[in-house]
């Protein structure tokens, strides 16, 4: 299926730098073009982590209920790959804010971290280890959406006005096994974009409950976008590496179509907005940056529609 929006020429650079490391709670303010960016380091104790939460803050004044807000995972990343500032706002004009969860490290990904909040525990209180590298931890999504909920989301509210029925969250990987993994388990955000979800892991745990999935949503109203690159079953140079391996196996566990097949599955239900895109030619790690125009239109889209409406979304085949 070929890509429905077009693809930035080049990735920019959107965040500059913040010298010396924040506190608990502290913020740190820049202006990156038009945009206001303000960063917040809050910490959870359950977990252990720190986190860098950064809110990008259009020029444009809010609308009279607050800004339309998309929250990314992996915000280390999310923030190096965003494309050009412009594309935040529409061929519409309307104007969204967009905030970025990461942790408080310099590396794009803090795998230990995502590991476990990212993924939700299958049986509560078990000490559960990833099936990639049993160093790290699972188990950890049910606290990190009520993170989310109880302490990020007001911290955001407290530096912009947001509009809560118009709230987007976007993961890639293991973050879109925690977007489906929270649209199942909350209504806090409207629209939900899952970019090549880990519909493998636990063996396809979520993917072969999919019937039990779509149960659930009986009278919600809800968008789900869900995207994914062409090649990530390609096997490519590198993939015999034991790390890369391991991840072959699990990602066997599912048919190559999983994520095509999981959207569809939830194509009929009343009141939702089911979309599927794919990126051609990309690998699992090049969708990552892809995904985020795409999904900056699509949800601006969603989180403006008066009522779920399926007529513009990427059709599912």
């Amino acid at each position: 299926m070929n890509a429905v929006f077009p693809m930035a020429a080049c990735i920019a650079m959107l965040f500059m730098a913040v010298a010396g490391s924040a506190s608990a709670a502290s913020k740190v303010t820049g202006e990156v073009a038009a945009h206001t960016v303000e960063r917040l380091s809050l910490e959870s104790e359950p977990a252990g982590h720190r986190y860098r939460v950064s809110i990008l803050r259009p020029a444009a004044p809010p609308p009279a209920d607050g800004y339309p807000v998309l929250f990314l995972l992996d915000g280390n990343a999310a923030e190096q790959d965003l494309v050009k500032t412009e594309a935040l706002a529409t061929p519409e004009g309307r104007s969204l804010a967009v905030v970025t969860l990461g942790y408080d490290t310099d590396q794009r990904f803090d795998v230990a971290a995502r590991a476990y909040d990212y993924t939700p525990a299958l049986v509560p209180g078990a000490n559960e280890r990833d099936p990639l590298d049993a160093t790290r931890r699972n188990g950890g999504a049910d606290g990190f959406l009520a993170f989310i909920q109880a302490t990020i989301l007001p911290a955001v509210e407290r530096q912009i006005p947001v509009d809560r029925r118009r709230l987007g969250l976007w993961g890639h990987s293991y973050g879109g096994l925690f977007v489906l993994h929270a649209l199942q388990h909350a209504d806090t955000f409207r629209c939900h974009i899952a970019a090549s979800p880990s519909l493998w892991w636990r063996d396809g745990y979520l993917f072969k409950h999919r019937d039990t999935f779509r149960e659930r949503f009986a009278g919600r109203r809800f968008g789900l976008l869900i995207t994914r690159g062409s090649a990530e079953t390609t096997r490519r140079p590198g993939d015999d590496e034991p790390r890369a391996l391991a991840r072959w196996r699990q990602t066997s566990s599912v048919p190559p179509n999983a994520a095509e097949e999981f959207a569809g599955s939830l194509q009929s239900l009343p009141g939702a907005r089911i979309a599927y895109l794919e990126l051609p030619g990309l690998s699992h790690g090049e969708a990552f940056a892809a995904s985020l125009n795409p999904t900056l239109r699509w949800f601006s889209d969603c989180a403006s529609a008066n009522t779920i409406s399926t007529s513009d979304d990427p059709k599912i085949r």
